[in-house]
């Protein structure tokens, strides 16, 4: 568990008459009443980017075991013909 003001890359500070939540120099949202508020919606930006991460990585073993998987199947199609030539050759 992160801690409340563990939010990188996300930043909170204020804004006009409140808080607001920024990354790098954009602001992403704004007129939190309290700083709580803010950390808050930072935190599940944070959540919203680690669960994005999380698919991002499934996927891509996803891709990787499906290549593993074809690459298998033409070395297993490589080595039939192979013994076939060898079992017409003997």
């Amino acid at each position: 568990m992160r801690g409340l003001f563990d939010i990188a890359p996300y930043a909170v500070s204020e804004f006009a008459r409140g808080y607001a939540v920024f990354k790098g120099p954009f602001r992403l949202t704004d007129a939190f009443d309290c700083e709580g508020d803010a950390y808050g919606h930072a935190h599940a930006f944070l959540d919203e980017d680690e669960a994005q991460a999380e698919a991002d990585a499934a996927e891509q073993a996803e891709i990787e075991a499906e290549e593993t998987r074809r690459i298998e199947a033409e070395i297993q199609a490589e080595a039939a013909v192979i013994l076939a030539e060898i079992a017409r050759a003997a």
